[in-house]
């Protein structure tokens, strides 16, 4: 398998989801995490949304919450 068919099986597998489900969700406990790089943030984020770059996003997950059944 190429790169390009890897990511694009990798990107099949992760739910895209729109501004109303996310607002729902976080109304309900859920964390947000903006994975965008900073030079895109300053464009605007929701104010809830921790910023984690992707890059750095599974170094840094397990620091998010310790409550393993949270929706995030």
């Amino acid at each position: 398998m190429n790169i390009e068919a890897y990511l694009e099986r990798i990107k099949n597998d992760i739910p895209e989801i729109d501004v109303q489900f996310a607002f729902e969700q976080t109304s309900k406990g859920a964390i947000l995490i903006d994975i965008r790089e900073k030079d895109e943030v300053k464009q605007g984020s929701p104010k809830a949304a921790l910023q984690i770059p992707k890059g750095l996003l599974e170094m840094q997950i397990m620091n998010v919450t310790s409550i393993s059944e949270q929706h995030i």
